[in-house]
């Protein structure tokens, strides 16, 4: 629940700044809240919300909605920290410790809200890092207002060259200085090296993923394989699942330094990023997942033998297209890129669509209820996973299996007729050819 309310509230100011981005000049955003709480796990997205803020040429404004306070909250987190440590000693002195039993965990997250709710952290760092103010402990809205409409009128816009060319994703801090005495200065607090992004707003973990992207020469530091395939669906005829595979032993994982238990776990950090291309070159959708691993001592072997599978959706128009992949291990400083073409056929009417032809990886048998998904992999209560690359061994799989999907044409009176053909290599007779039968006023396609 902690996790949901941050990122309601990140979500949200993402895509006010993004619908900002393509107008001109310097744009403000007033931001009522009385206080932006970020729990450790949305402090990356709220990163994101400050940098995007600063590519789009937005300031933000945050006033508390709070207004005049009778008590500030620091002395509320005071003494709700004094108390929680009173009930600590109490339990230990009495031999009862409840650690475990989440009270203590629940005390130490409450306090941390209650930090990170004052107007004065969460809110007063959106501000001043996007180049605005937090207006705080006042009831005089008319008085803030004319502060901000002063700040939005007389402001000095400054550019310059970075000396340091490389777009190595990194963020780069800069410092506005001025030598006449008594000057506040209110600046962006600096940029991440990224080219510019055209499609989705940039967060923050996807900056040094990208800059491998971008990279003159590609890293492979680890075996990456990916597939982007084509699912016309008739409400979504352009829909393209994308899917990543990256090896649980490419990943390096740290000892989390603050578990001191016997079973000690271990921390990964993963980003993954598929980036789609057009035939002009242009980035017309980004997919990503930020992935924060753990694992105990006793399970980490098991964590290195499997596989982190990367798997999302995009809606493309017909075209041509590069699909780009990348995945990037924050610890390891290390990444790999790979690419693969991708072809978005048109719809014609009155006549049947057919998808990506797909190689069976293997087959897994999912709950009636997951069944229900929409996935373009699923088929009946079996989720398909498609073969990424790897090679066939007639020891193991002596069967080659292929899956995909017709799409009748609607309100069809016959079944259409359809033969299947599969050649071994480019040149030579059909080596199987076999009829494809199709049903009639089916809602679901033939698989």
């Amino acid at each position: 629940e902690r996790d949901q309310q941050g990122y309601a509230s990140t979500n949200g100011l993402l895509a006010v700044v993004n619908g900002l981005k393509s107008l001109p000049g310097r744009k403000t955003v007033v931001f009522f809240s009385e206080g932006l709480a970020i729990p450790p796990n949305v402090q990356a997205q709220f990163r994101s919300v400050i940098a995007n803020a600063n590519r789009a040429n937005v300031s933000v404004y945050a006033m508390d909605a709070g207004g005049l306070r009778a008590e500030s909250m620091n002395e509320e987190t005071r003494k709700e920290m004094m108390q929680a440590a009173q009930r600590r000693m109490r339990q230990v002195q009495s031999g009862r410790d409840n650690a475990a039993d989440g009270i203590m965990t629940r005390a130490l997250e409450r306090n941390e809200d209650l930090l990170r709710l004052n107007p004065e952290s969460g809110l007063g760092q959106l501000a001043n890092e996007t180049g605005g103010f937090l207006i705080h402990d006042t009831n005089d809205a008319a008085s803030a207002f004319r502060r901000i409409e002063e700040d939005m009128r007389f402001h000095y816009l400054l550019g310059y060259s970075p000396s340091n060319e490389s777009y190595d994703g990194k963020f780069r801090a800069i410092s506005v200085k001025v030598t006449r005495p008594g000057v506040q200065v209110q600046t962006r607090q600096g940029y991440f090296a990224v080219r510019a992004v055209e499609s989705a707003p940039l967060r923050s973990y996807e900056a040094p993923a990208i800059a491998q992207l971008d990279a003159a020469t590609k890293p492979h530091a680890f075996p990456l394989e990916s597939v982007a395939l084509s699912f016309p669906t008739a409400k979504q005829p352009g829909l393209v699942p994308v899917l990543v595979k990256v090896p649980g032993s490419a990943v390096t994982y740290e000892l989390d330094k603050q578990d001191k238990s016997a079973n000690r776990v271990h921390q990964a950090d993963l980003t993954v990023v598929a980036r789609v291309k057009n035939d002009a070159g242009h980035e017309v959708d980004r997919l990503s997942q930020h992935y924060l691993l753990s694992a105990a001592a006793d399970k980490l072997d098991a964590a290195r033998r499997g596989d982190i599978l990367f798997y999302r959706l995009a809606d493309l128009p017909p075209g041509h297209y590069t699909v780009e992949a990348v995945a990037w291990d924050a610890q390891g400083k290390k990444g790999s890129v790979t690419t693969a073409p991708l072809d978005v056929p048109a719809s014609q009417d009155g006549k049947p669509r057919l998808s990506s032809v797909v190689l069976v990886g293997r087959a897994e048998k999912v709950s009636a209820a997951e069944a229900q998904s929409d996935s373009p992999l699923m088929y009946g209560e079996t989720l398909i996973y498609p073969n990424m690359g790897e090679p066939y061994r007639k020891s193991v799989s002596p069967a080659v299996g292929f899956f995909f999907a017709v799409y009748g044409v609607k309100d069809a009176t016959t079944p259409a007729k359809a033969t299947i053909e599969v050649y071994r290599g480019d040149q030579g007779p059909a080596s199987m050819r076999a009829p494809c039968p199709f049903r009639v006023s089916r809602p679901a396609p033939t698989r």
